[in-house]
């Protein structure tokens, strides 16, 4: 990043602690779109998103007095919406097993996606997951934690985000079939 960018980056997250509206508004306008993005993929629809959207804001205004300027405030601001994405989960105690373990350490699948698929298709798809498995599956595969991060964030067992991603890439990869738009090889 240029000297010029952290300058009025650094003056913009100092306008937002201050108050100023104007600044207020532009960091929602510069983050809105890409967390709404990372808010959609772990809700249902698009008022739970609009509303994990607001809440993520909320948060992340108030937390900018700690943000120090190491590294990416796009990352910083993801962290924060996806820790309040899984606070929301945890909320609302979603029950997660380790049914079918057992397929995830003996089954793969490599598959594409037919380039006629859009994005929003696939956001549809991935939206009508149970919680349990869209978590998982948007922490490991989105996100890139590994299965034993994923374990502890959760308070699940590594066995079971294993199962519950294997079953979101199963159940994904069938819903996709249907509408003949996923082509799979075994590995």
């Amino acid at each position: 990043m240029e000297v010029e960018e952290l300058k009025s980056q650094a003056e913009l997250i100092k306008a937002c602690i201050d108050s100023d509206s104007r600044a207020l508004r532009k960091f929602y306008d510069i983050f809105a779109p890409k967390m709404y993005g990372v808010c959609l993929r772990y809700t249902e629809n698009k008022d739970d998103a609009k509303d994990l959207l607001h809440d993520g804001f909320v948060k992340a205004i108030q937390a900018l007095k700690n943000f120090r300027n190491e590294g990416s405030l796009e990352g910083w601001m993801r962290r924060i919406f996806v820790n309040k994405a899984l606070e929301n989960i945890r909320s609302q105690k979603i029950r997660m097993t380790d049914a079918g373990l057992d397929l995830v350490e003996n089954q793969g699948y490599d598959g594409h996606i037919d380039s006629n698929l859009s994005k929003e298709e696939i956001l549809s798809e991935i939206q009508k997951l149970a919680t349990g498995y869209r978590t998982v599956l948007n922490l490991y595969v989105m996100e890139g934690y590994s299965h034993d991060e994923i374990a502890e964030m959760l308070q699940i067992s590594v066995s079971t985000s294993k199962s519950q991603l294997f079953r979101a890439r199963q159940i994904l990869m069938e819903k996709l079939k249907q509408n003949n738009q996923w082509e799979t090889t075994k590995k």
